[in-house]
Order: structure tokens, then C-alpha cells, then sequence
């Protein structure tokens, strides 16, 4: 009782995390961070995943054994394309809700994130995927390109999608860059022998020297679209690329 007299508003005043719901948090979370590239790309994607699921959840009611119950079930589920849900898929997801209730505790919506009353809940993951196409995967890939197409009196006539597709693979197999970086190349990018890359993924600068085949292939751009500013793949919104 000496305790509640020295300081009763510690004792009747009740806690955020008992009153404020998960679908509280998540919009509050989607209007501090919608315009973050991450949240676009990824992110978006989890946080209405863990909504629909927790909508009406009480923070303050989500223990460490439901993130682990929730970690073990996301892992047993099929993707929307019915194919296996990868462990780096998972652990997005974890990442996403620990980063949620982090920021819970941070606005005052949450006294204590349950990640912290456990271990590690993150799976390891095998990310042994690197390796080199052979010259007959590389020969078979190019010969997949759009084909070409016949007019009415059989004049070949090579198609703009067709060719920008085959500059796409090029491209990538001479630089092994990602496909956004490939896309949103810029004519301004490309000197001294180089091609500089200034926005990437990991926010790290870097310069990759142009070979004999790269160095044709932007050339045959260059002549055939007569551009020499902007990008090297002005229409690349309404074309369609295979996955490789």
C-alpha cells in the first residue's frame, strides 16, 4: 500500500499494450514506412500477411511461443503459387514482425517486445546458389530469345521486343547484375570503359568493367534506338522478361 501511495498513477494507469491491437500497430507502421524502397519491394508484403492473421490481436498478449508457433506454421505453409516456402522467405517475415514490435515499444503501443524473452528465431538458411552458366546453357538461353517474325511477303522482320530481350540477357550474363539495376540502366552510367552503379540494393557503389561482348551489344543499342541519353531500355515497362 506505502508503494500505491508514492506513486499511484504506476499502478491505475493501464498499459498501451493491453488495449492496442495488432491492426493498430500495422497502420501506424505502414504510414511511418510506405514510402521506404524496402516497404515497397518486400516488406508491404508481410505486413499485410501479419495483419490479416493478428488483426485483432493485443500486442501486449503475443508471447515468444506464438512467434515460434507462427514461425513453424508460416514454414509448413505453401506459397500462393503452391510451391515451398523457402527458410529466407520465413525469416523476412520474422525480421518484418520483430522490426513491427520493435517500434511498438519505441511509439509507446507496447511496455516489452516478446522477441527478447527468447532465443534466435531465425532458420538457417542455405544460400549455396552461386555458379557459372556453361557455354552451351549460354547458347541455349540465347537461342530462347522472342523469335523473329515474318511480314506477308516473308521479309524477316526482327521485332523491338524480341531484341530488347536478347540485349536484356546479354547484359546481365556479361555483368551479373540484378534485373532492377539492369533496367534502370542510363546511358549517362556507361564511360572510361566502366558502367557505374550508384543506386543498388545494398547501397554500395561499384564500377564493372565492359568486355568485347558487352561492349557490341551496347553499341548495337546505341545505333539501333539513335540514343544517347536516358535509359538504354526506354520501354522496358510494357516488356516482359523471362526469369533466368
Amino acid at each position: 500500500m506505502s508503494l500505491i501511495a508514492e506513486n499511484p498513477k504506476r499502478y491505475l494507469e493501464i498499459s498501451n499494450s493491453s488495449k492496442t491491437t495488432f491492426k493498430e500497430l500495422a497502420e501506424k507502421y505502414e504510414e511511418n514506412f510506405k514510402h521506404h524502397r524496402s516497404y515497397e519491394k518486400s516488406k508491404c508484403f508481410n505486413v499485410a500477411a501479419l495483419k490479416d492473421e493478428c488483426s485483432d490481436r493485443i500486442l501486449g498478449s503475443i508471447s515468444y511461443y506464438d512467434l515460434e508457433s507462427h514461425r513453424n506454421k508460416l514454414r509448413s505453409t505453401l506459397t500462393q503459387h503452391g510451391m515451398v516456402r523457402k527458410d529466407a522467405s520465413v525469416n523476412l517475415n520474422t525480421a518484418c514482425l520483430r522490426h513491427m514490435l520493435s517500434k511498438a515499444v519505441e511509439w509507446g503501443m507496447l511496455d516489452r517486445s516478446p522477441f527478447e524473452k527468447g532465443g534466435s528465431s531465425q532458420l538457417k538458411e542455405n544460400n549455396q546458389r552461386f555458379r557459372f552458366l556453361t557455354e552451351e546453357e549460354i547458347s541455349k538461353l540465347l537461342t530462347y530469345c522472342p523469335p523473329t517474325r515474318k511480314s506477308k511477303n516473308e521479309k524477316i522482320i526482327q521485332g523491338q521486343q524480341a531484341l530488347h530481350v536478347q540485349d536484356f540477357i546479354v547484359i546481365a550474363l556479361n555483368i551479373g547484375i540484378r534485373k532492377g539495376e539492369t533496367l534502370s540502366l542510363k546511358w549517362s552510367q556507361i564511360r572510361n570503359g566502366f558502367i557505374y552503379l550508384e543506386k543498388t540494393k545494398t547501397d554500395v557503389v561499384r564500377q564493372i568493367p565492359i568486355n568485347a561482348d558487352l561492349e557490341d551489344c551496347l553499341k548495337g543499342i546505341r545505333k539501333r534506338l539513335e540514343l544517347t541519353v536516358g535509359l538504354y531500355f526506354p520501354g522496358r515497362k510494357w516488356i516482359t522478361y523471362p526469369r533466368y
